[in-house]
């Protein structure tokens, strides 16, 4: 345990595990102040004066005489270069706000990172951001370090012990907390095996009553150098006494081990054996833990929430009714434990819902607020969303404005208006909408005697619209036509569902889709003499034509003129938005990156990059919330994050089994679903439901029109409420009343999971970046393997 003097009163002290008997990674201040003819000392780390070795040992070296009067007193103090070996390199510093200060004055600050590259930073103090001030003074004089010694050898040897002034090498970092002895993989338990696939793999390995020796086995290992294995038969064999942790007591046994060939001598560590053939997890040949005990966590967080504090103190007491001869470990401890053991556990798998297939036609996808501090970000953290270096570039891409039916922006609030109030002539004169309508409208004839003054806006409603399109103004005169007895009626509601499609904001390509050019130039030319159910993916249209059917089967000329000119107004917007490129950026084998270090897992190995579209300024920024005039303002508000990131984005199919997620850096955006899906999916899916759909369809058609001209955007039921300025085109219950394929879609599968994800919320708002990576993965994993199960029992 290392111990450095700042000051004659302020000491760094290194962390010490007292059931482990080892320092750990952890440095804490350390003051000593003389009250009359005592002196106090009180200690920062988390045992309390009462607990605190430090203190006791600190006041035993200053009885000694040990003189601390040459102490550095500085306002920033490199402690060690804490292992000379790691790569990169880590370095301890102590920073002090101002001279003079104490205990709460002082502050620890630790570097990961090779010269020249600018690594890792972290204060106790704050985040990990630039605006640290202990970061800043850190930096600084880590840099002057270095340009006066690059070699920096300050590291102890093992002949110099632990000295009170000079540097300590701890037991192991923060990357190093998920090794173990035992390497083999490990069955998963028998509640999650997959039917057919994995269970007699996963049948209970109980280890009730393991023999009183734990001999060494073939390939034994240490968990430091797992390319380094012993074999039975080696020389230097020594007993040790190990500890076993079961469900309801601790058993005593002796482990057979020899001295690691490759370890330094002053750390002690053996090559021990695996233990996985007796259900046993061999952690660091001192604690073995029992399959089953460790399961038994896996199965309580993934059912309700369970933190770790919680779980562990219920075994505490569990081993007091059972008289236990040692105590539980602690929740540091066993959460080193847990995480070590699913390590060594194949969670990533299935790769598929049974039914939907590895890429499925149907995508559900939903951002959750399962985020994470903001200062335990790394650099190692890459979503789909990040755009490298070298990625392909996309010049031609770029914004196309006047997107909407129709391009004049007062005709078609006019027009709203118009049709949400009934007749036009009976809006109230001096209102909102009808002052709205006298503007830019052109002057009528006189109205007829006893007419109100609203009907010059009927009339110069009516002249506008001819401009556009006659047949558009002749649907609109058959509307106002309508008694108000029959304008509850299905072909008034069909003409009104139509015109308000035409007058909304959006893009013609929600409404009129490129996919449904061919089926509307077929019935167009053909006469009508198809079914209006083959434009069932134009639900306004189909309506609009079922109804006139109903009532002649011939239709009028009229209703092929307004079709015929909504398909011409599609297609023009759509060769505006393909330009002159009209080919997609092609898909290549790209090299899966590690999941636990980028945070981005998916079943779907990356099949192309993300690229950069230079033309479009605010290609990555999420849109914020607020009034956007006719279009809709349901966007990705800011959530109170205290200091969180943005969460994650899932993917589910209708059968609720998550296809992956990605950490999401800030908040939930177009960008996290529009780059999961083009970097994942070889082919489009069909349907991709979503609750910003009607933002994200114009988003994916400006960037990879080709990719995503054969994809239904729409809505799901539960949030389609919250859209109230968007079109019917947008929402899923438009198309489901036509299609019952898409009535079958369970649109709440992404409401399902954001709920099962709800209960490890709040442990993961505490873990750092890799283990909140891995709780979150281990967790949907459980989560598809009960849904595949329940799928085939039927």
């Amino acid at each position: 345990m290392g111990i450095y003097p700042l000051s004659p009163n302020i000491f760094v002290v290194q962390g010490w595990n007292g059931k482990l008997s080892r320092a750990t990674n952890h440095w804490y201040h350390l003051q000593r102040s003389a009250i009359g003819e005592d002196v106090a000392l009180a200690c920062a780390c988390p045992k309390g004066p009462t607990a605190c070795l430090h203190a006791v040992l600190v006041k035993a070296l200053l009885f000694q005489g040990i003189d601390c009067d040459d102490a550095p007193g500085d306002l920033v103090t490199s402690i060690s270069r804490l292992d000379a070996s790691s790569v990169p390199q880590e370095y301890l510093f102590s920073v002090a706000a101002h001279h003079g200060l104490g205990l709460k004055g002082h502050t620890i600050v630790t570097h990961r990172g090779d010269e020249g590259d600018p690594g890792v930073w972290r204060c106790d103090h704050h985040a990990t951001s630039g605006d640290c001030p202990h970061i800043a003074r850190a930096r600084q004089h880590l840099h002057l370090l270095r340009a006066s010694d690059p070699k920096l050898t300050e590291v102890m040897t093992p002949e110099q012990g632990v000295p009170l002034m000079g540097t300590a090498v701890p037991e192991s970092t923060s990357a190093d907390c998920e090794r173990s002895v035992s390497y083999h993989t490990v069955p998963l338990p028998v509640w999650a095996a997959l039917p057919g696939k994995d269970s007699h793999d996963s049948l209970a390995r109980t280890a009730l009553c393991p023999p009183a020796l734990l001999a060494l086995e073939a390939s034994s290992r240490c968990a430091w150098h797992p390319q380094i294995t012993v074999m039975p038969g080696h020389q230097g064999i020594k007993p040790l006494e190990c500890t076993i942790y079961t469900l309801t007591c601790t058993l005593d046994r002796v482990m057979q081990v020899v001295r690691c060939p490759s370890c330094p001598a002053r750390r002690w560590r053996s090559c021990g054996p695996d233990l996985g053939t007796l259900g046993l997890f061999n952690y660091n040949n001192h604690s073995v833990f029992t399959h089953e005990l460790l399961d038994e966590y896996t199965s309580a967080y993934t059912l309700a929430e369970t933190p770790f504090s919680a779980w562990t103190q219920g075994v505490v007491r569990r081993y007091m009714i059972h008289g236990s001869s040692r105590p539980f470990v602690s929740v540091e401890v066993f959460r080193n434990v847990w995480f070590s053991y699913v390590h060594l556990q194949a969670w990533t798998s299935p790769k598929a819902c049974p039914v939907c297939g590895p890429s499925p036609a149907a995508t559900i996808w939903d951002g959750i607020t399962l985020a994470y501090n903001k200062k335990h970000l790394l650099a190692s953290l890459q979503p789909p969303t990040q755009i490298h270096p070298d990625v392909p570039q996309r010049p031609d891409r770029r914004s196309q404005p006047h997107q909407a039916p129709i391009a004049d922006k007062g005709l078609r609030h006019d027009l709203r208006i118009a049709i949400s109030h009934g007749k036009s002539t009976r809006v109230p004169h001096g209102s909102e909408s009808d002052d709205a309508m006298h503007t830019g409208s052109p002057a009528g004839p006189d109205p007829p005697e006893g007419q109100p003054p609203a009907w010059d806006n009927h009339v110069g409603l009516v002249n506008r619209l001819q401009q556009v399109c006659p047949a558009l103004a002749t649907l609109f005169e058959v509307l106002e036509a309508t008694t108000e007895t029959r304008r509850g009626g299905p072909k008034a509601h069909a003409i009104t569902a139509f015109l308000r499609e035409c007058a909304m904001e959006e893009s013609i390509l929600q409404f009129v889709p490129p996919h449904a050019h061919a089926a509307l130039d077929r019935f167009i030319t053909e006469g009508g003499h198809h079914s209006a159910s083959i434009l069932s993916s134009v639900p306004a249209i189909s309506n609009l034509i079922t109804v006139w059917q109903s009532e002649n089967p011939r239709l009028p000329r009229v209703a092929y003129d307004a079709i015929a000119w909504v398909l011409m107004r599609s297609r023009e917007v759509w060769q505006l938005v393909l330009g002159a490129d009209r080919t997609q950026s092609p898909s290549a084998s790209m090299e899966a990156l590690d999941w636990h270090q980028t945070g981005t897992w998916y079943t779907q190995r990356p099949v192309r990059q993300r690229p950069s579209y230079p033309l479009l300024r605010h290609d990555t920024r999420n849109e914020p919330s607020g009034d956007r005039g006719g279009k809709c303002s349901k966007f990705f508000g800011s959530y109170k994050t205290q200091g969180l990131t943005g969460g994650i984005m899932c993917c589910l199919c209708t059968h609720s089994v998550c296809y992956g997620f990605h950490c999401i850096l800030s908040g939930e955006g177009h960008n996290d679903v529009f780059s999961a899906l083009f970097t994942r999916w070889e082919v489009a899916p069909k349907l991709v439901v979503y609750d910003f759909a009607c933002a994200l369809a114009p988003y994916c058609m400006t960037r990879e029109p080709a990719f995503f001209a054969d994809i239904l955007f729409a809505v799901d039921d539960f949030h389609s409420g919250g859209h109230t300025k968007c079109s019917p085109s947008s929402f899923l219950s438009t198309y489901a009343a036509l299609d019952p394929r898409l009535a079958a879609v369970n649109t709440s599968a992404a409401e399902c999971g954001n709920s099962g994800l709800n209960r490890i919320r709040k442990g993961v708002s505490y873990m750092m970046q890799g283990r909140a990576v891995v709780y979150t993965q281990v967790f949907v994993s459980v989560w598809n393997r009960l849904k595949i199960q329940r799928m085939a029992m039927g």
